[in-house]
């Protein structure tokens, strides 16, 4: 088995306080994860900063979205040593990471989405978080509080209804509902008796799981919130930084062993040694992929040729 990865999505109901702060912090620190998305900060405009304390706190990168009115606001934090984000789109609802990520071939898409409470509002918010997902064209992993069933059985205590919007956006963008291996629910109120609800997990992309060797979702113990988090774990198989490839033959030509020389007679790059080499021979691989390139250019019609004055001998 692969080494394992774990991203949580988590609606903490609000970071205002200190201690509230403390406490997730701590939290989250002994769950070892690589990705954390938060719902609900409530951090307005006046409080943005201090999202950015926290995450910086934790030794992680971030992208945050302000509340308003003192109702919603996002953060996604990451840890940059794993994930090169080469892009993040910013909504009222939603925080997309753009991103490479060393277990997958492909880039992929890290959403931290949060709907509103009110049903009448979810097609808009689903029909643009589907529109910015279909353009972007990668696979996805999202993660939220999408205050929605998406299947029967996922509400106790009250009208066991599914929201059509949701379910639309899922079949529509490939998403597939992995089922939690711990619990029913992930919400709770006490209003009416109780009222239990799963409306916070992970979506992720149908083909994405072609390149997993495991994957699961679990809800995590209930505490700060009336929300459970809930962590994606998944094994891959990695193997690291790809070789590049060298054919000895490649020496017996006059040509490349001009191409080194002129390499090596080029000038240093600034700096200490080890770095200097580094990319020197960094620059001295993307030569010799210039002049493979270059020498494959015929190489098909080389080898019909050959083959012909094989089978010639042959016969």
């Amino acid at each position: 088995m692969g080494r394992v990865r774990r991203w949580s999505s988590w609606n903490v109901r609000g970071l205002c306080s200190a201690e509230k702060r403390r406490e997730v912090k701590e939290i989250l620190k002994k769950a070892k994860v690589e990705i954390i998305m938060l719902q609900e900060t409530k951090l307005g405009d006046n409080r943005y900063s201090t999202g950015e304390l926290f995450a910086k706190s934790l030794k992680l990168c971030h992208a945050k979205v302000a509340a308003s009115r003192s109702a919603g606001g996002l953060l996604s934090c990451w840890d940059s040593d794993t994930f090169n984000v080469v892009d993040v789109i910013l909504d009222q609802r939603f925080i997309l990471l753009i991103a490479n990520v060393p277990f997958m071939s492909s880039t992929v898409v890290i959403g931290n989405v949060y709907c509103p409470n009110y049903v009448a509002d979810h097609r808009d918010t689903f029909s643009k978080l589907s529109d910015e997902i279909s353009r972007l064209g990668y696979g996805c992993f999202l993660g939220g509080d999408f205050n929605s069933t998406l299947n029967p059985g996922e509400r106790k205590g009250g009208a066991d209804e599914t929201d059509s919007n949701f379910w639309d956006f899922a079949m529509g963008l490939n998403l597939l509902d992995l089922p939690l291996t711990n619990a029913e629910f992930t919400w709770f109120s006490s209003r009416n008796g109780g009222i239990w609800s799963r409306i916070d997990r992970w979506l992720i992309s149908e083909d994405i799981l072609q390149e997993l060797e495991g994957i699961n979702q679990s809800a995590e113990c209930w505490g700060l919130s009336d929300h459970r988090a809930i962590t994606l774990e998944m094994w891959a198989v990695d193997f690291g930084p790809k070789p590049f490839r060298f054919y000895n033959y490649w020496m017996l030509g006059d040509d490349f062993n001009d191409l080194v020389k002129s390499w090596w007679n080029s000038p240093l790059v600034a700096g200490w040694a080890g770095a200097s080499l580094h990319e020197r021979l960094k620059s001295l691989k993307n030569e010799i992929k210039k002049w493979k390139g270059s020498k494959g250019s015929g190489l098909t019609e080389r080898i019909s040729i050959l083959e012909g004055t094989l089978q010639v001998i042959m016969e």
